[in-house]
């Protein structure tokens, strides 16, 4: 995003200047209708049932 810099296109789930920040619900763990919340910094995940 300028003269010498660059801008990465994530994957989903992924977030951050180079990708590097991982999105626990990103991948949609939760079953039967579960509503999926980060947890521990985005680190983990828990899922609240409907």
């Amino acid at each position: 995003n300028g003269i010498g810099g660059f801008t990465c296109q994530c994957p989903p789930g992924f977030s951050g200047q180079r990708c590097e920040d991982r999105d626990p619900c990103g991948s949609q763990p939760c079953m039967n209708g579960g509503t999926c919340r980060a947890t521990n910094g985005n680190t983990g995940f828990q899922c609240i049932c409907p």
